[in-house]
Formats: C-alpha cells, structure tokens, sequence
C-alpha cells in the first residue's frame, strides 16, 4: 500500500486500501501520527504532569492512552482525539454505507485474529452504524492485556450531568470500569482503583462580531515608515481600488483553558481538590472559511481576459459604441465596484459615469510624491511610478469589465491629454523629463508631453503664478541695468515680487555685466561669466552661452535612431550623415559660444565644453616633454603623424601650459570641421533641435492611433504593479510570512512575459494573487480582533494552528476578546489504573474514559483493560 495522503500540519499520514468481499466493497486505512522534534520542543513551553507511573509496561496503545501531554490534539483523526491512539486501523463498509452490528462484530472479529497472528499492538476500529455519527468499536491485545474500545454518541445529556458534571462524569467511568456507585463502594472496588486523574478543557468560540469591520483601513504613502516594516519602502495604495475577500475570511476564533492529569481522589464525594482556581494552560486557535471570493482577483482575471480578446481589434475605432450594438455591449461589459454607488449593475457606463471616473484620475488632490525614485517593481514590470497619473488609469481599467468599457474610458483619457497639451496645462502627477527608461512606454510618453508642454509654456511666457511678477534672467538683468544703483532704494524699485534667492542672483549678474564693458556689443547669447576664466587670444572674459535644449527621447524613438544608424553602414556618405545627426547638439553650442565670445578659439570652447580634452601642466614639465618628444623623433627618423595636428601651447599665466589633449587634434576630426563650420549665432536665432510643437503633437497621435492590444499590453503590466504597490502598503505587511508570500507574487508577476499570455499562464497569475490576498485577509482580520499581536497573528497564519498563549499580554488581549462568551465545549479525560474485570485480577491496568458535552452533543469514548 502507498501513502495516500499527508498533513503537515496534524503530523497525522494515512494509507488507504481498496478490499472486496462477497460482493461488498471495503476500505482499510492505518493512521498513524508523528510529532516532530521542532513541535516537540515547542509544546515543551507548557507545563506537563507526568502521569504515567514507573510500572508503565511497553504496550505502545497503552502508553498512549496514558501519555496526557498529548490530550486534546487539535487537528488529529477524532479517534486519535477520544482514545489517545497515534496508530490504528479502521475498517469499514465503502461509498459511506452503515454498517450492522453483526457485520461489524464480523469485522472485528475477523481483525482481531489477524492482528494477533501478526502479533501486531495496533488497535483496529469498525463503524457502527451511519459513519457521520463516529460511533465506533475497537480492539487491541498485547502481552495478554486486552483493550476495549468503544466510542458512543447520545442525542441527550443525563439528568446527572446537568448540575454536577465533574462529579457525575466521575460516576460514569467508575461504572464503566464496574464499581456502580463510588459513594457507596466498599473499600475493596475503591483500593482496586489507584492514581486517578483528569484533563479537562474548556473551550470558547466566538463567530460573530456584531458588525466590527473586519478590513483595515490601508496606510497611505505618507504614512511614517517606522510603522510598517523599515526594510521596505513606502507603498501606494490607490484610492477606489477594492482588495481581500467579500467577507470577513475568520469563521471563528477558538480560546481554550487546559488542566493536564490533575490527581482526584476517588473516595471523595465532591471533587473539592480539583484545582479550579489554578492558572490554566491558555491557547488559542483560528478557524478560516473556504472558497472566499477576492476583489482583485476577480479584477485581475477580468483585466487579463479583455488583454487576450483585445488581440481581435486592430484599432480602437472599433470598441466604440454603436446605436444598433448597444443592448450587446451592455451584456459585455459594465464599470464596476469604485463607483458602484452611482453605476447601474449590468449596463454600459454612461457618459456621466466616464466623466466622473476621468475627473478623479486627473485629480490634483491624490496624494503622490513626485520626487520618488523609480523602483524595483517599475523597473522589472516597467510600469509607472506609484501614484502617478498612469497607474491611477491602471487602477480604474481593473474597475471595468470588457474590452469595450476599457476602450471607451481609453478615448476619453486621451480626450482629457489632447486638452491639457492644448491649453498648455501640465499633466498631473507624471514627472518630468529626464526620461525614465525603466517604465512602461505610455509613461515615457506622458512624460515627454509635460515636458512639450512646459516648453510651449515657456515660449509663450505664460504665467505660471499670478500673483507674483515672474521675469526671465535677461529682463531682471535689463530692469536692473536701467536703474542708477547706488543704495538700497533703488534697488527695492526692482524688489517687488521676487525672492531673496533671486535678488543675491541679481546682485551677481549685475556685476557680471559690468564686468563686459568691453565690446559688450558684439556679444550675444551670454548668460553670465566663468570666474576667471578668460578668452586665450584676446583675454577677454569668458563666457556661459545661452544654448538650446536637445528634448528628449522615449524608447521606441531612440531603437529608432540606433536602427537608422545601423542602416546607414560604414560607407562614407553614410558616416557623413551620421555625423551630421549626431554633432547637431555640438554644433549648435560651438555657433552660441562663438556668438558669446567674440575672438575665442577652439581651445577656449574646449575647455567650457569638455573640460577632460584640456591639459593643463607646469611650464617646465611641458618643456621636458616636447624635448623628449623631439630628440626621439630625430633618433627614429620617423615621419610625423599628418593625421595629429601640432601642439599649440597657451600660456594661462599662472606658470601652467595648457594644450588640448590627442583626441582634440586628429586632423579633419569631427570636432575641429564643425568649429571651422561654425558662425557666431546665438542660440535664440538658430533652427530649433527640439521642435516641441511636432514632438508633443506626435505624443498625441501616438496615444490616439495606438492598436488594442499594445494598450492592454502595457497597461496590463502598470496595473501589475499598481496591485503590487497597494498590497505592500497593507498593515499586515509587518508580518513576515504576509512579506514572503508578497515575494512569490512578485516573482509570478516578473516570470511573465506579458506576451502572448496564454489562459493558463493568466490563471497562474490570478492563482497568486488569490493566495495573497487570502492570506492577506486572514492577516487583516486577525490584526482586528487581536491588535498589536503581529506574532501571534503571523503563527496562528502558519502551520502551528493551535499556539499557546504565554505572555501576559497575550493572555489579557484573548480573554478580552472572549470576555463575556459562553463555554462552547467542554472536554474530560479520566485516567486510572484497576484492576478488571474483578478486583481480584492479577494486576492493575490502565483504563482511560473521553467525554464531550456540547449544547447539541455528548460522547462517551472508553478504553478498559483486563488481564
């Protein structure tokens, strides 16, 4: 026979077998139990009471039954609860059939014998009767000491049991062990029975809360990162977005109190020696329900089904509604939970309803931190940064069911984008450029455009604040040259609406410009001077050019660029025109210096542009070194290099000679053909590089033209992890097992490619998430009803299942929990020696008895012994 099946959290395996007999089907299954040495060592924390006397003989049954460490185990087979057994056999009729009491003394019968043939101690069970009632009989023998078992289930508790349980518990199993009444037992049955004891417990379960919520409220970005676990950063939780299970995922909460082998004395009538005022053992287990239905995940899978059917539609034109399709694509999709306050169920959202849903994605009042760093999850998923505009969008397509909802809140995201580039209003929470790679292509784009649009702004002068006079360098500059500075007085005509920041720059460029009183004429485009710095030729001052910005771009246009490069090849007309792409830039800053610094020279640029390619070195060390460099070309004879232009030394009258370096002097190089190309024109007059205008424009048609299926491409990947980021910001964070699972989400979410995802990588997908967020749940409800106690919560999350309470704190947090609740089971375990079946027999045995009472049960399981 094989294992078939294993718990590793009851530490309980069990191997079934398939038997037939004259006609009938059966089953045989050998339980056997094994607690390891790690849970060993755990339930060592509780105190134990030995009471197992010295004479205790090697009978494995036996030692079991008497071994009350082992008392009430929380999760093993009901039999191996009321008997104590750790191994056994059951047998029984197939497919849940009853079974007779002559079959079952059959049955048992038949098991006995083989068992003894075998001489195996194993106890052997047969049901009795229906098999949902766990009325069972048993048998077990060895060293010629035979045991009886049987389990009993009553529809009714006796009249005896209802005022003094103990006492009328007691009664029962000295009956069973045949002393009828112990009050009135002569001496002689009451010697016969030696070293009595009980283990009781009592538990209380409490399964409702009356109305307490049961999902935390989620701790936003600003949250202080010392409340939530300090080796992470900060998450996102975005507002609307629904997580956990539909309903609280905790069925109960178990607290029980244990007293272990206490000693009674059985002559006495009241059992006034049981410790009740003693400390109990306390612990406290959860109960979950199963099959929990999961926001996200139900959002999830939705999203990933309209990414599959968004390979169907070749442009977005198609999405759109028609008058003659409506009632269709009411029954395909619908906008959902974050406004299902105001949505009618089962119809296609209105034109009020997207209104509403693109107002609160382009909201300025989300809470969002535009400085953030790109993080791991963007750089790995490439999506967007949390918070930002994108991953609200992302957020609000997990809301809608079908590609066509999706399609149709699409067009009017990009409606509200063309309206921003229009009125030269930047895009709320996207940063600017520079362009971050690492994020989804549509976010590079959105970036792109806020930086054409701050462009557009800039070239219109439009007032960004206006309240406050807001001039550009070169007007403060001329409004300060206008004024006869020689006080304070003056100076504050110029005040007005500017910081103090921008006055101390005003003083500086004021002096700056003093400072060009020669042939300030011919200067154009100066920005200010370099401190010290002067021209080599006609040591003029030195100065900063007003230059162009080259923009930006996005991935998809630089892949370009290097395919258009890769295009030209290595011929001579193609390197000419990849030179000419490449130096633009340069280009357009040698015609600005040039036009800032009148008689400059290409060393003077040089040493502004690319400082590195600048040697600069002691007066005698450069003579030492072209003295050297001369002899040795008279002794080699060598020809020079025509392809390296000579030396040409500058004395900076510091006693340094500076020189351009090699790279610099490579005659016909790329840098000395567009300075001798360049023509002094400050940037203001030259062709624009960066048209933001067409740039801009062309961001615009790339949301407007893009296909469906590289929308849901993308955007799948930014709802990745805008679920990521809000689950990271969970409370229930702080537990170490919630962060673990939290990993092997992430790590499903990077494993997949996001191309061509079939239904069962889609599945996988929404398999992790539903673990998470189960888990998750649990951890959030868990956290509710026991503030404070994240290790108790993350073991009761764990495979322990029933953990003790041992600290104070602990202690004082359950009881308040169950403070007021009733007691929902009661447990009894009664153990003793006696001599059976008459007190005369050749010595003493052990003899165990397990009761229940419960409002609707009470079980009587017995286990005597004789010889």
């Amino acid at each position: 026979m094989k294992p078939q099946s294993q718990s590793a959290l009851a530490h309980t395996h069990a191997v079934r077998e398939q038997l037939a007999y004259q006609g009938r089907n059966y089953f045989l299954i050998y339980h056997f139990h094994h607690v390891p040495s790690s849970a060993q060592a755990t339930e060592s924390s509780e105190p134990q009471v030995s009471s197992i006397p010295k004479r205790m003989h090697s009978l494995a049954a036996t030692y079991n039954m008497m071994d009350s460490s082992s008392d009430f185990p929380y999760s093993a087979h009901h039999l191996q609860r009321w008997f104590g057994l750790n191994d056994f056999v059951v047998l029984g009729p197939g497919a849940d059939a009853a079974c007779e009491d002559s079959e079952v003394s059959q049955l048992l019968s038949t098991l006995s014998i083989v068992l003894q043939h075998c001489k195996s101690p194993v106890a052997v069970f047969v049901p009795v009767g229906d098999r949902w009632k766990g009325v069972y009989v048993g048998y077990a023998k060895e060293d010629g000491v035979e045991i009886r078992l049987r389990s009993d289930l009553y529809d009714f508790i006796p009249r005896s049991l209802r005022h003094a349980q103990l006492e009328g518990l007691l009664d029962l199993y000295l009956n069973r062990l045949g002393v009828v009444n112990y009050v009135s037992a002569d001496s002689s049955h009451l010697s016969s029975i030696s070293d009595l004891n009980i283990s009781v417990r009592y538990t209380f379960m409490r399964a409702k809360w009356s109305g307490k919520k049961w999902r935390q409220d989620v701790k936003l970005m600003d949250a202080p990162l010392n409340e939530r676990n300090e080796s992470r950063k900060t998450g996102y939780f975005e507002p609307g977005l629904m997580w956990g299970t539909h309903e609280d995922p905790i069925q109960a909460l178990h607290l029980a109190q244990t007293w272990r082998g206490i000693p009674v004395n059985p002559r006495r009538q009241a059992l006034i020696d049981f410790p009740w005022g003693a400390p109990p053992y306390l612990s406290i287990r959860s109960l979950y329900k199963d099959k929990t239905m999961c926001y996200l995940t139900e959002a999830l899978r939705t999203l990933l089904t309209a990414y599959r059917q968004s390979k169907f539609f070749t442009h977005m034109d198609q999405l759109k509604i028609s008058s003659a399709g409506t009632a269709t694509l009411e029954a395909m999709g619908t906008l959902t939970r974050s406004l299902a306050t105001t949505i009618r169920p089962a119809h296609f959202p209105s034109a009020e309803e997207i209104d509403a849903l693109i107002r609160d994605i382009f909201s300025e009042n989300r809470k969002w931190n535009e400085h953030q760093t790109i993080d791991e999850p963007e750089k790995k998923i490439k999506a967007a940064p949390a918070g930002s505009l994108l991953s609200s969008l992302a957020a609000a397509l997990l809301n809608l069911d079908g590609i066509h909802a999706i399609g149709l809140v699409w067009t009017e995201f990009v409606t509200e984008v063309k309206w921003h580039w229009e009125n030269g209003v930047c895009l709320p929470r996207t940063t600017f450029p520079p362009i971050s790679y690492n994020t989804a292509l549509m976010y590079q784009k959105l970036q792109l455009l806020n930086y054409c649009i701050s462009q557009q702004n800039a070239a219109n002068k439009q007032d960004t604040y206006p309240n406050k006079t807001v001039l550009s360098k070169a007007n403060k500059l001329e409004a300060a040259s206008s004024l006869q500075y020689d006080g304070q007085d003056d100076l504050e005509e110029v005040e007005d609406g500017w910081s103090g920041s921008d006055l101390d720059e005003l003083e500086s460029e004021m002096k700056d410009k003093q400072a060009l009183d020669i042939s300030s004429e011919s200067r154009q485009g100066d920005t200010k001077l370099v401190d010290g710095a002067r021209l080599l030729a006609n040591k003029m001052p030195l100065c900063v050019p007003e230059t162009q910005d080259v923009g930006y771009m996005t991935e998809d246009v630089l892949q370009q660029t290097e395919e258009l490069f890769a295009d030209l090849g290595s011929t001579s007309e193609g390197a000419k025109i990849r030179a000419i792409i490449q130096s633009a830039s340069l280009f357009s800053d040698m015609q600005a210096f040039k036009a800032a610094n009148p008689g400059c020279v290409m060393e003077d640029f040089v040493r502004w542009h690319s400082p590195s390619d600048w040697v600069q070195e002691p007066k005698a060390i450069f003579k030492e070194k072209q003295k050297a460099t001369d002899e040795k070309e008279k002794e080699t004879e060598a020809p020079k290099n025509n392809q390296e232009l000579p030396i040409r030394p500058w004395d900076m009258g510091d006693g340094t000679i500076g020189y351009l370096s090699y790279r610099m002097r490579v005659a016909d190089s790329l840098w000395i053909r567009k300075w001798n190309e360049a023509e002094p024109i400050p940037a203001s007059k030259q062709p624009a590089l960066f048209n933001y205008q067409k740039e801009g424009q062309a961001v615009i048609d790339y949301l407007v033209s893009i296909t469906p299926s590289k929308l849901m491409e993308q955007m799948t990947r930014v709802s990745l992890s805008c679920i990521y980021h809000s689950l990271e910001c969970l409370d229930c964070m702080r537990i170490p097992i919630v962060q673990v699972q939290l990993r092997t989400l992430f790590k499903v979410f990077t494993d997949s490619s996001l191309s061509g995802i079939t239904e069962e990588e889609a599945e996988v997908m929404c398999s992790a998430v539903g673990q998470f967020e189960v888990l998750a749940s649990r951890a959030s409800s868990l956290l509710i009803k026991l503030p404070g106690e994240y290790e108790l919560v993350g073991e009761l999350l764990g495979e322990r299942g029933e953990l003790p309470l041992q600290s104070t704190q602990q202690q004082e947090t359950a009881q308040l929990v169950f403070s007021g609740e009733p007691v929902d089971a009661q447990e009894y375990i009664f153990r003793s020696w006696a001599k059976r079946p008459v007190a005369t027999a050749r010595k003493a045995t052990p003899q165990r008895m397990y009761a229940l009472l419960t409002n609707h049960e009470f079980r009587l399981s017995t286990a005597c012994t004789s010889c």
